[in-house]
């Protein structure tokens, strides 16, 4: 299952609003046949999931984020999707999976072409998506 940081993946995305947001990530989760649980800042007057989706509003996004992470009983079956420093580190420390917003972006975007892995330790690349990888790396400037 993927836990979601919502408003930080909505900020590194295309996606104009939370509702084109969610269908993106719903269209994703159908594709990959998995689940996600998006978490956000704010209220919603109404429920918002779906069959693949759980929609939820908080007060603080991270807050919750962290103790669903800290009550997870198999880690292995979760992945945190948040560029948030303090988030990945304690997801990491938890030995949850971590892919930051901005990649899990671009995962979306490239539909079946990359496949998320299931486990830590099973992220195999070719040399070829190891070439991409660090190219686009190389174009970030640091500020």
């Amino acid at each position: 299952m993927y836990l979601i940081d919502g408003y930080n993946l909505l900020y590194q995305t295309d996606f104009e609003t939370r509702d084109e947001l969610m269908a993106g990530v719903g269209d994703f989760c159908r594709r990959k046949n998995k689940r996600a649980k998006i978490v956000f800042d704010g209220y919603s007057p109404e429920d918002l999931s779906n069959e693949v989706l759980e929609i939820v509003f908080v007060g603080d996004a991270d807050a919750e984020l962290e103790s669903l992470i800290k009550h997870v009983e198999n880690p292995n079956n979760f992945v945190l999707v948040s560029s948030d420093k303090e988030l990945i580190f304690y997801a990491q420390k938890k030995g949850v999976l971590v892919v930051r917003s901005e990649h899990f972006a671009t995962i979306m975007k490239a539909e079946d072409s990359i496949e998320m892995p299931e486990k830590a330790d099973e992220v195999n690349l070719s040399d070829a998506e190891v070439k991409k990888q660090l190219e686009e790396l190389n174009n970030f400037k640091k500020i």
